[in-house]
């Protein structure tokens, strides 16, 4: 049977540029992240420090903060998601159409050209250019003005006039004096003097009349005039008040001041400093409808991780502070790193915090100590197990429904109902004949069992056993690390007590340890594979990030309980 056709396109975290777009053949969506990873050079499943969501309608978002980038698997609908490029012309490689300007009229020639023509001269525009032969019309000169007691030639009066006080403007011969009672008259209207009696009209001589100004040389002190009022023609601006102008902002206040957010500063518990080395936001978007907040700070190498929390918490109290009055839909990704980089890191971050307000909590991930952890189990590697194509297939389908139902786990509201889940989800990805979820009680150094499947469970729900006797205490040394065991009554370590069934045989078993940041809080214990002899490396890794997601939800209720 041929497998399902998916779409695998790879975008900016918090951007929609897509840098690459592919589409692949597989059963679940977890076989196509595999094979179109494999397409584009890289190898494995989800990148370590990702956080995965799958919606509804099988839409599967993958957010990986230590490459920047969204990863999205769809169901092909042979639509592409990159942006088509737009079919009109373009810049500068198109050329664009223009419209072309209309031709200049023929220039006449011979008897036309000298012809007067009769009319209006058209105007020169950006569309009409006269032609040169013709000339322009001469402009015909403005009847001058005759001068009355309103109005006096711009060229009878005095270029400028003196700025020492008053003066007394005399218009016309140097024999001729200005009337006593009509001077101040003429002045108060803003005119120089004028005659008392209105004289005829003289013919211009050959030379303008002189106007002569009387002046002295030096101004003698006057009295002060009395304040004149101003014109009716032509009234004076009125001086600005001294208040700045309506159009400038006033100074903002001080409790009006942007809010910032801090770019370093210093663990107020320990005294260790951080700085802000990369940053994105990103507003609502039709698409997208959060207010998305990447923060990269880095801390000295060696940092502990507890100090790394407290860092990335408080980082994200001042991110809500400053979002505090938008409305909901915040969720803010942090990521501490002990080194500063460039395009990519050397090491995973030491810490990573998710917040996402309509969960209301913060989610921690340790991405440093995890690849240590990796890194030092690989130097003793377990002996390999040969795998085919199908079983590879069926372990990547498992494993897609197990991230689809753990998205279900953080709607619960207890402990209780966590292990029951967790149980019942692994009864149907890896059924066994019994089973027991159990809690671990630090007081007391045991496991309670709280959730008991399969036969026997009367005997063991409700009750404890100590965490260092049997396969039991085996577990607890090896975690976080899954314990397989193909024969446990020939095991050496095996108690029958503790890790035994009344009335089952107990032939082989899976212990996964329930941890959190190296914070032991329970066991998952399976007993007798069923359709199979023993629990294999797949069953392992798959009960693994099952109980990884159990913990997390374990350690957030109790930080509720607490608080």
């Amino acid at each position: 049977m041929s497998g399902k056709r998916w779409r695998m396109v790879v975008s900016d975290l918090g951007g929609t540029t897509v840098t690459s777009e592919l589409a692949v053949e597989a059963d679940n969506w977890m076989a196509a992240l595999r094979k179109g990873r494999e397409q584009l050079g890289e190898t494995g499943g989800v990148p370590t420090g990702s956080s995965c969501a799958v919606a509804p309608d099988g839409k599967v978002t993958i957010l990986d903060p230590m490459a920047r980038r969204r990863i999205t698997l769809n169901q092909d609908t042979a639509q592409s998601f990159a942006k088509e490029r737009p079919k009109g012309p373009q810049i500068p490689s198109d050329d664009v159409p223009r419209p072309q300007s209309s031709p200049p009229p023929p220039v006449a020639t011979g008897a036309a050209a000298q012809a007067p023509k009769k009319g209006k001269v058209p105007r020169k525009t950006m569309a009409y250019v006269p032609p040169s032969p013709v000339a322009a019309p001469p402009k015909k000169k403005k009847k001058a003005k005759a001068k009355t007691m309103a109005y006096i030639p711009k060229e009878a009066l005095p270029a400028a006039l003196p700025t020492g006080g008053p003066k007394e403007v005399v218009v016309g011969t140097p024999s001729s004096a200005p009337a006593p009672s009509s001077a101040p008259a003429a002045q108060a209207q803003g005119f120089g003097a004028a005659p008392a009696k209105p004289e005829p009209a003289k013919p211009a001589p050959a030379k303008p009349a002189p106007v002569a100004v009387t002046a002295p040389a030096k101004p003698a002190p006057a009295k002060p005039a009395p304040a004149k009022p101003a014109p009716a023609a032509e009234p004076e601006p009125e001086p600005e008040p001294a208040t700045a102008a309506p159009s400038q902002p006033a100074p903002p206040r001080p409790s009006q001041a942007p809010k910032m957010e801090h770019l370093e500063g210093v663990d107020p518990e320990g005294g260790t400093p951080w700085k802000l080395s990369k940053q994105r936001d990103q507003s609502p978007t039709a698409e997208t409808p959060l207010w998305y907040r990447e923060r990269i700070y880095v801390v000295p190498e060696g940092t502990p991780v507890a100090v790394a929390e407290r860092i990335a918490r408080g980082r994200i109290e001042e991110l809500g502070r400053l979002l505090a009055e938008q409305p909901p839909g915040k969720f803010f990704n942090i990521a501490i790193f002990d080194h500063d980089w460039g395009e990519r890191p050397l090491r995973p971050p030491v810490l990573t915090a998710q917040f996402k307000d309509w969960h209301g909590d913060v989610i921690i991930d340790t991405p440093l100590a995890k690849h240590a952890a990796a890194a030092s189990a690989k130097k003793v590697p377990p002996p390999a197990e040969p795998r085919d194509t199908k079983s590879t297939g069926e372990h990547d389908r498992r494993l897609a429904d197990a991230f689809e139902a753990c998205q279900d786990l953080f709607f619960l509201s207890t402990a209780q109902e966590a292990l029951d889940f967790a149980s019942n989800l692994l009864h149907q990805l890896v059924p066994a004949e019994v089973s027991s979820a159990c809690l671990y009680d630090i007081d007391e150094d045991v496991y309670r069992f709280v959730v008991v499947r399969g036969d026997g469970k009367e005997h063991r729900q409700g009750h404890a056993v100590p965490s260092k006797i049997g396969l039991f205490g085996a577990a607890t040394k090896l975690a976080p690390r899954p314990l397989r065991v193909e024969a446990m009554q020939a095991d050496a370590r095996f108690d029958a007590e503790a890790d035994g069934r009344p009335g089952v045989d107990a032939r082989n078993g899976l212990y996964l340890p329930v941890m959190h940041e190296g914070r032991l809080l329970g066991m998952l214990q399976l007993v007798n594979r069923e359709r199979s002899e023993v629990f294999s490396g797949d069953d392992a890794d798959l009960g693994t990030y099952v109980a990884g997601q159990l913990a997390k939800f374990v350690h957030q209720t109790r930080i509720r309980r607490t608080s």
